[in-house]
């Protein structure tokens, strides 16, 4: 299965026949010859900024058992259509809301250990490959996982989370060129190139944990680790937090190091922030879906098979009350 991201403003994407056609359109920002995707083996169709899809394109789309996502031109997901018959909402919905409490929390602790874990992997990869001493960050991130056991609440087991994440956003920090401006993470909106393309990736990823659990027949309102999160739709952020480093990061810090952009293609605007300039927007969007796509050596599978691998195994301890092992991240 495979998943395709559109993206920059404009396209009009239709039903020719038996596949679908993307056209620019008068408000495209670019001229291009017209494109043609085919339905076979199209697991979601990701769409982010401004175009306009036919219902006929819905249809063959969903008819092949494809879902559609739909993302603002900063990576923000706002719609998610399925076809029928491929969701189960309603099947661990009331198990989800009831789920014992306690449990939960235990959960919850699992995913912030290895949310910090894989932070220190990634710090541990740039250091070796690089040169660099990340050794107090790294000691802090250890500290960060042995607290975990003592938090009380999710309060709690976040603010430990937070810390950990800040260490691990000035250790990366200090491998990234100062012409890039990042010194820390930062959102809504994101003040620099760096955080911009944090969020944007952050976005595709959100995409593609929610895609996971919807198909797996979870409701993504009902978590753990986010469950105080109203009105937002928590399982997916919990997901979302053990594939940050392996998927999102990890394209950043390569997409910087290969120079594949520079700081001046992005643009400041007073309401959005930093703004990612659509060539560089595309190049980003197609690395972080190549990062999805790749087989991991270790597991023999691709990052968009573990999401769902991941997503049973999360709702499962939600609803059957097994235990939670999160993804590890290995260099």
């Amino acid at each position: 299965m495979n998943s395709v991201l559109i993206t920059g403003a404009g396209y009009r994407i239709r039903k020719r026949g038996d596949v679908l056609t993307i056209e620019s359109g008068k408000d495209s920002e670019t001229s291009e010859p017209p494109r043609t995707l085919s339905p076979l083996g199209l697991d979601l169709l990701a769409i982010a900024g401004d175009h306009s899809i036919s219902t006929a394109a819905v249809r063959l789309v969903t008819s092949h058992g494809g879902a559609i996502a739909l993302m603002d031109g900063l990576g923000n997901p706002y719609g998610h259509f399925l076809p029928l018959g491929r969701s189960s909402l309603i099947e661990h919905y009331e198990s989800q809301a009831t789920a014992n409490q306690d449990h939960k929390f235990e959960i919850a602790q699992a995913i912030c250990r290895g949310a910090l874990a894989n932070k220190e992997t990634l710090l541990k990869k740039l250091g070796k490959v690089r040169g660099l001493d990340f050794s107090p960050e790294i000691q802090l991130l250890q500290e960060s996982q042995e607290h975990v056991s003592s938090c009380e609440n999710t309060d709690s087991l976040r603010g430990v989370e937070g810390s950990g994440a800040h260490v691990y956003f000035q250790a990366l920090s200090t491998a990234i060129p100062p012409e890039w401006g990042f010194i820390g993470r930062a959102q809504n909106p994101p003040p620099d190139p760096v955080n911009s393309l944090l969020s944007y990736g952050y976005g595709i990823l959100y995409v593609q944990a929610r895609h996971a659990l919807v198909l797996n027949g979870y409701s993504p309102y009902y978590g753990a680790f986010h469950e105080t999160y109203k009105k937002q739709e928590a399982l997916v952020y919990d997901l979302v937090e053990e594939f940050r480093q392996p998927v999102v990061d990890r394209t950043v810090m390569t997409f910087i190091a290969r120079h594949m952009a520079a700081p001046t293609k992005f643009s400041l605007d007073d309401g959005t922030g930093c703004v990612i300039e659509l060539p560089v927007k595309k190049k980003y969007a197609s690395a972080v879906l190549s990062r999805v796509h790749a087989k991991i050596g270790h597991e023999e599978a691709n990052y968009q098979e573990i999401f769902s691998r991941q997503a049973e195994r999360l709702g499962k301890a939600l609803t059957e009350g097994s235990d939670y092992i999160p993804y590890r991240y290995r260099t």
